[in-house]
């Protein structure tokens, strides 16, 4: 790596007419006022086999240079070996650097870049690969990745499977992916009408409480002894015949008239 980091712009511009005055070559500047980080955003790297770590998350430093290692390294992921980086490049389709713990490179766009190790790097300011410190520290790490590994080995076997047949597989895993979406909405579609449903249940089983309270109340007003009303005892009189009505009206006859006799026909 040929970077060099600088307080602010300023430093960064006097460097470089430095380098230009002196014939001394070239080299890239990273302001710390100026520089912003990067992070990967990729989903499901965790899950991928031979994954180690983002390349940030391996390199200690102070807190002023944090957002220099993201933006160098941000958009790298470290790996155990090349084809761990063939298969991952293959799956998120060379969008970012995938590094082994070898040296090897997967560039962006699918180009890689690997070989024997060399001592160092051109340029004004070359750079070891490795270090005492850094080997030391990482040590303990490489020890336990390569027992997960070794532990792993006889669970996984990597399948060699041809294009069609993997394009196959994604397509089935989409599909897959489409159909748990649906289940899920199914399923949230399903719990809201067991919810109104119990509701309306219980609002049901309310109304029939009341109900059976109010035929309590009414057996009990049946069982209650009526009071009765106080009886009317009036004589009845018998009315008089039409006859004796007529009678009363008419004044009796004098002694001295006679009735006429009633002729009888023979």
């Amino acid at each position: 790596m040929q970077n060099i980091v600088t307080d602010n712009e300023a430093d960064a511009k006097r460097a470089m007419q430095y380098l230009k005055q002196n014939n001394a070559g070239r080299a890239t500047f990273l302001p710390i006022s100026n520089i912003q980080g990067r992070r990967l955003e990729e989903r499901g790297l965790e899950d991928c086999f031979g994954y180690v770590a983002l390349a940030p998350e391996l390199v200690d430093c102070d807190r002023r240079y944090s957002q220099i290692i993201s933006n160098l390294l941000g958009r790298t992921v470290i790996v155990e070996d090349l084809d761990s980086a063939i298969g991952m490049a293959k799956q998120y389709h060379n969008r970012f650097r995938i590094v082994t713990l070898d040296g090897q490179v997967m560039n962006p766009g699918g180009s890689m870049s690997g070989g024997s190790r060399a001592k160092g790097l051109p340029g004004c300011c070359p750079v070891p690969i490795k270090s005492k410190r850094c080997t030391a520290r990482s040590r303990p790490w490489r020890g336990r990745c390569m027992m997960c590994k070794q532990s792993i080995k006889p669970l996984w076997r990597r399948p060699t499977l041809p294009l069609p047949s993997c394009k196959v597989l994604q397509a089935d895993m989409k599909q897959a992916q489409e159909d748990l979406i649906r289940a899920q909405g199914d399923d949230k579609l399903i719990c809201e009408k067991l919810s109104a449903a119990e509701s309306q249940q219980q609002a049901l089983q309310q109304e029939k409480d009341n109900a059976a309270d109010r035929v309590q109340a009414l057996q009990q007003d049946l069982t209650l002894p009526t009071p009765r009303p106080p009886s009317l005892k009036v004589p009845l009189q018998t009315p008089a015949p039409p006859w004796s009505r007529q009678a009363a009206r008419q004044p009796p006859l004098p002694h001295s008239e006679k009735r006429p006799a009633v002729k009888q026909s023979s």
